[in-house]
């Protein structure tokens, strides 16, 4: 719970709700939309041992769900993490000009040497997944497309 309170601190700060009047309900359903999202990012943080990182990073760049699974230390620094949230809200807006031509992007992966990071469009935000590498790892993304097409159905 305080996970989600500090969320949605850092969102009405960072975020249109501090330049406008909340009302009651708004607050309300603003803290139920997180619940949800953090519900999300914890469920695909639970798909496979390997996950370390399961988060929806905002239009601008922002986390505003989820985080590192805990225990997992992060590999860079907090301000490299804006940095990368950034850029990768950069990226997938860009993808989406070629939407027209080669249909909508499910998901993108990315093999490094240290891991491997998934990023999966979900309206103007993106679910960011990372996890250690490993041989088999082909299935991960697909039930991770089951979950969000569970998810944003229901």
């Amino acid at each position: 719970m305080f996970v989600i309170i500090k969320h949605i601190i850092q969102w009405s700060f960072h975020e249109e709700l501090s330049r406008k009047p909340i009302a009651i309900n708004s607050s309300i359903s603003v803290l139920y939309w997180y619940m949800e999202n953090d519900e999300l990012c914890t469920k695909i943080a639970k798909i496979a041992p390997k996950i370390r990182f399961s988060g929806l990073i905002n239009h601008r760049g922002r986390l505003i769900a989820g985080g590192m699974v805990t225990k997992v230390k992060s590999l860079e620094d907090e301000k490299k993490d804006e940095m990368l949230y950034m850029e990768l809200a950069l990226r997938v807006k860009m993808r989406q000009e070629f939407d027209a031509d080669f249909g909508h992007v499910h998901f993108s992966l990315s093999y490094r040497e240290k891991l491997i990071v998934m990023s999966f469009p979900m309206g103007k935000n993106v679910l960011l997944v990372s996890m250690d590498k490993r041989k088999s790892f082909d299935e991960i993304p697909f039930k991770i497309v089951k979950i969000i097409e569970k998810f944003t159905s229901s």
